[in-house]
This record gives C-alpha cells, sequence and structure tokens, in this order.
C-alpha cells in the first residue's frame, strides 16, 4: 500500500510512488541554484565605482606620486597636424629617392657588387 522498499543490506529506503524512486535514508543532496547573473551595465556600473574607490585610496595614500599624474604643471600644448604630415611626406619621399639611388648605384658598379647579394 505505502510502496516503500526498504533494504538493510544496502542501507536503502525507497519510496516507489509513482516512479518517484526517492531514498529516504540518503536522500540527494540539494545544490542551490547558482545566483543571477549581473547584467552588463551593471558590471560595468560596479567596476567604475570600484575603481574611484581604488583611486581615490591611492591619492590619501601616495599623494605625492599620483597627483602631479592626474593634475600636470604645463598646459598641454596642441598638436599641429599639417606639419606633422608635411614632415611624413618629406621623410617618404627621402626614402624613395635613397632606394632609387640605391637601385641606380647599383647598376653602375655591378661588376663590383656582383658577389654580393645586396643589389637586387
Amino acid at each position: 500500500m505505502n510502496e516503500i522498499v526498504c533494504d538493510h543490506k544496502r542501507h536503502l529506503c525507497i519510496i516507489q510512488y509513482k516512479k518517484l524512486n526517492y531514498n529516504l535514508l540518503n536522500p540527494p543532496k540539494v545544490v542551490p541554484p547558482p545566483p543571477p547573473k549581473l547584467k552588463l551595465c551593471d558590471q560595468l556600473l560596479k567596476f567604475k565605482a570600484i575603481k574611484k574607490d581604488v583611486l581615490r585610496e591611492l591619492l590619501t595614500i601616495y599623494p605625492k606620486i599620483w597627483q602631479p599624474l592626474l593634475l600636470p604643471d604645463a598646459p598641454l600644448t596642441p598638436i599641429d597636424f599639417i606639419s606633422a604630415i608635411l614632415a611624413q611626406i618629406t621623410l617618404l619621399e627621402i626614402k624613395t629617392r635613397m632606394s632609387n639611388e640605391e637601385k641606380n648605384s647599383c647598376e653602375l658598379f655591378f661588376f663590383c657588387f656582383s658577389t654580393y647579394s645586396t643589389c637586387g
């Protein structure tokens, strides 16, 4: 009637009600479900807060080392893009001129450099 099976050798006491097969003497270990994962935006907010706290702590512990990095004495100078581009163009022109001169010198003095493989 109650459908309980006892096996004394194996130390089992199983309920077979509607194919439940639950062991009364040795129940299975119940593992709690893992905590839900935080959303990406919540993770970013959490890490930003942690970073701010760490930076604040570093500033209080080492003010002489970290403070100059955060507050520079000299103002930043703006970058002159046009002169930087001009410098790169002249550098490329010099490189191409040098490679052309190297090829011309290799052609002129091929008999001197025939044992070397520097000339392409």
